[in-house]
């Protein structure tokens, strides 16, 4: 409501400097002079104005709880104030501002007319402004009046049991978020808390050393998913699916589903496509410990994910391909089996988290905390880790062909079965103490490896190093030696 009474004060404060401008410029003699008195008085206040801003807001502020408990003598007030315009711009204006000096009695008469009608052309106008901004107002109130109904709709709507209804009210948020720019934070945190509560990981025992899940069939329920979007927001004909039954299913028992249940899928493919730019300064979707397996978001524009805290969230053979994840929070998140092809995730906080068996070629990890990550068999073809940490990684059968190392931070890395055999970019990093038993690294050039450092690297008689290199020169050790001899490795 600030905001409104600014606009007005400004409106009004323009609307008398455009005035004073007119009667400056028709005036002529004494009149003329006044004219200029009156336009410099008006700067002058508005300087004043400008500068005794916080005691005005609290007059204004005092002013205006007086007028709203008196609305009967506003009304009396402006028509007043309407009347004594229209008689001093009818009767007396004319007289004060016509040039009538040597003019006949006629002359002047006509004179004094067409200041008349100067006047009132200027009078219409502001009141034509002056409809034209209420009219817009009422507008607006009006619009956000539908929107706040449509808002408490669709949250009514999250709470049915019917799926389709849910369905309904997720993609009803989603239409606000796009024509409200306001209520757009909102709406996306009405989602995320709807995903933490419908998704919520629950502990289940599993046996050490368990494999990740296979990834199943899922393609056919990602077509059943994009199917049911398709329907609520009218873009196609609708399609059959069989996705409902999983979907129906109770979130304590999901162990052997294959795909999020519909709405949980739905409500992040919303959030996936947000407009990014309305998020609000500092704001993250926190979707924390929740269950997201064989999550399906592709494609740069449907996987907005930057900066969210996903932290122990379980994301196992999920598909991001070309998801924005960059500075994500993802320490401890479990993403066994997940396709992040292409993925951006410069910066992201990978601490811990398990990409058994991921998918990561041509990712962007440029920057990314990787500590005592388990990348075991992962694909890392071309991947980009420059300046990575990925001090004590698990990269046990890592595909690293063509990855960019330049400058990464490997100490006690391991290697063991690792294929850098070609391509791989080393220049600067640091493989002090890493595991490189039974590791490819035949195919490496003196460029590859320049500024690297090896030492303490553990290697042994299957590594397969370039004929060129001199590991023992370099500071390495082999596996082999017993303690107390040249190089050893303890």
């Amino acid at each position: 409501m600030e905001s409104w009474w600014r606009r007005i004060a400004a409106a009004i404060g323009a609307s008398v400097v455009v005035v004073a401008i007119v009667l400056t410029v028709v005036a002529s003699g004494p009149a003329r002079t006044g004219s200029l008195a009156f336009l410099g008085g008006v700067l002058v206040l508005g300087a004043l104005f400008a500068q005794r801003t916080a005691g005005l807001n609290r007059a204004r502020r005092a002013v205006r709880l007086w007028l709203a408990k008196r609305p009967m003598a506003v009304a009396v007030l402006v028509a007043g104030a309407a009347i004594a315009g229209a008689v001093v711009i009818v009767k007396w204006a004319p007289d004060w501002l016509a040039s009538t000096n040597d003019l006949t009695p006629s002359e002047a008469a006509e004179e004094r007319g067409r200041v008349r009608t100067a006047l009132l052309a200027l009078l219409a106008g502001l009141l034509a402004a002056l409809g034209a901004y209420y009219t817009h107002r009422t507008f607006g109130l009006n619009r956000a009046g539908q929107i706040t109904e449509r808002f408490t709709r669709a949250i009514d709507q999250l709470g049915r049991s019917e799926l389709d209804v849910r369905l309904g009210g997720i993609y009803a948020l989603e239409r606000i978020a796009r024509d409200s720019k306001d209520d757009h934070p909102q709406v996306v945190e009405v989602l995320t808390a709807y995903i933490r509560e419908h998704a919520r990981w629950r502990d289940r025992p599993s046996e050490p050393g368990s494999r990740p899940e296979s990834p199943g069939p899922a393609h056919p329920q990602v077509e059943a998913i994009r199917a049911l979007e398709r329907v609520a927001t009218g873009s196609q004909p609708a399609k059959s699916t069989s996705a409902k039954p999983a979907a129906e299913r109770d979130i304590g028992d999901r162990g052997d589903l294959l795909e999020p249940r519909t709405d949980v899928q739905a409500a992040m493919s919303v959030l996936g496509r947000r407009d990014q730019l309305r998020d609000r300064s500092g704001d993250y979707l926190d979707l924390a410990g929740t269950d997201l397996r064989h999550l399906v978001l592709v494609g740069a524009d449907q996987a907005h994910l930057e900066g969210a805290r996903l932290a122990g969230a379980h994301l196992e053979n999920a598909h991001l391909s070309w998801a924005r994840l960059n500075g994500a929070n993802l320490h401890q998140a479990h993403l066994q089996g997940a396709d992040l092809h292409s993925a951006q995730l410069q910066g992201a906080d990978l601490r811990s988290a398990r990409l058994d068996d991921a998918s990561l070629n041509w990712a962007q990890l440029q920057d990314a905390a990787l500590t005592e990550a388990h990348l075991e068999r992962a694909n890392l073809y071309g991947a980009r880790l420059e300046r990575a940490d990925l001090m004590g990684a698990h990269l046990e059968e890592a595909f690293l062909q063509q990855a960019q190392l330049q400058g990464a931070l490997m100490q006690g890395a391991h290697l063991e079965h690792a294929n850098l055999n070609a391509g791989v970019h080393l220049e600067g990093a640091r493989l002090d103490g890493a595991h490189l038993e039974d590791a490819d690294l035949a195919g490496l050039t003196e460029v590859h490896l320049e500024g690297t450092t090896f030492d303490g690297t553990h290697y042994n008689d299957a590594t397969k190093l370039p004929e060129w290199f001199n590991p023992r020169a370099a500071g390495a050790c082999r596996a082999e030696d017993e303690p107390g001899s040249l190089t050893p490795c303890g």
